[in-house]
């Protein structure tokens, strides 16, 4: 073999051996993560930025850390429970969760799996609410599974979340107008009554309370922000609602008179309206009031709102709103002078 052959056979030998050396340095760096979850990136966009495409030949170092992966899950699953111990803590580490969630659907699936019905509530309602803020496909489908469960307890959780998520989906209504149809326990129909969306996206604004419903008056920028426009199937959530007020639960009475004083103006809601004025309960009653109030101007509105004003009977709270209430009727002179009489009587009650 001449020389030159020699030569070059050594200098190919080097550049194998060079060329393997640095292959086996890179690929060592490829499984080389930043396993903190301190920050706001996610756990699969990590994966995809700091793993080399080498990488596919050492599979067994991938599944150590995926493994890895895990147990960090669960040991900021573990800080996030523990309000108890560390409140300050607990905190950071549901917060962490929180944007780690609304990123990375890995982590959405992890908490849908810690899901049970039968496991420490604590725990359970940590799932669903960080899983109430999150307005994925992902967790609608859950929501949606659980609303059709057999177990009330299961539909419950369902509707926790499915009532918090905004931008309520056409498969959600759909959801929710069957339920309210369907639906037959008290404290589940509280849930579906209170997942009725507004048409602009937003949750319906609750009723004052009787203390501050007496001290101020039902003003028209107060209306229009209740106003809603139809949602798909407007009739039958109207028809579910008419049905759903008469409901031995004051609960499943009051949120649909709510409801229904939102999206229905007809003579049949206000004869609805007027007769839960005389409702045994003094929060539907109250509700009620702000019903006949936000949907009806009629002269027999009005006369029912009087007579709750001067009822000697009725609570001050009630009689207050209803005083408040007649500021948005025409009175005659005499109607506005006899209110004028009632009003220190009123606020001495209060």
């Amino acid at each position: 073999m001449k020389k030159s052959e020699i030569v070059g056979l050594f200098l190919l030998t080097v550049l194998i051996v060079g060329a393997a050396f640095f292959f086996n340095r890179d690929a060592s760096k490829g499984i080389t993560f930043s396993l903190e979850l301190s920050d706001t990136s996610t756990i699969s966009s990590r994966l995809s930025t700091t793993t080399n495409p080498n990488q596919q030949a050492l599979g067994s170092y991938g599944d150590d850390v995926n493994a890895r992966l895990a147990e960090q899950f669960s040991a900021l699953w573990l800080r996030a429970i523990a309000t108890a111990q560390n409140p300050a803590d607990a905190s950071d580490a549901q917060d962490l969760l929180r944007k780690h969630a609304a990123n990375d659907p890995s982590i959405v699936s992890k908490i849908i799996a810690r899901y049970s019905p039968n496991q420490d509530p604590q725990s359970r309602a940590l799932v669903i609410e960080i899983l109430a803020s999150i307005a994925s496909n992902a967790v609608r489908s859950f929501a949606a599974q659980l609303v059709a469960s057999k177990s009330v307890e299961e539909r419950q959780d369902g509707w926790l979340i499915l009532k918090k998520l905004p931008k309520k989906t056409a498969e959600d209504q759909q959801t929710i107008v069957h339920a309210l149809e369907t639906e037959t326990a008290p404290d589940l129909l509280v849930h579906i009554i209170d997942a009725l969306p507004t048409a602009s996206g937003k949750e319906v604004v609750p009723l004052l309370e009787p203390q501050e419903a007496a001290q101020q008056s039902f003003s028209a920028n107060a209306k229009q922000a209740l106003d809603t426009s139809p949602l798909i199937n407007q009739d039958a959530v109207i028809k579910s609602l008419r049905v759903l007020s008469q409901n031995e639960d004051a609960r499943v009475r009051q949120n649909s008179l709510l409801q229904l004083a939102q999206r229905d103006e007809s003579s049949s809601s206000e004869l609805i309206f007027l007769r839960a004025l005389n409702d045994k309960n003094q929060e539907v009653r109250q509700t009620a009031i702000f019903a006949v109030v936000r949907a009806s101007k009629s002269d027999g509105a009005k006369q029912a709102l009087m007579q709750i004003s001067l009822n000697a009977n009725e609570s001050t709270h009630i009689r207050a709103s209803a005083a408040q209430g007649l500021s948005s009727f025409r009175l005659s002179s005499t109607e506005a002078a006899t209110l004028a009489q009632l009003q220190p009587e009123l606020l001495r009650g209060r």
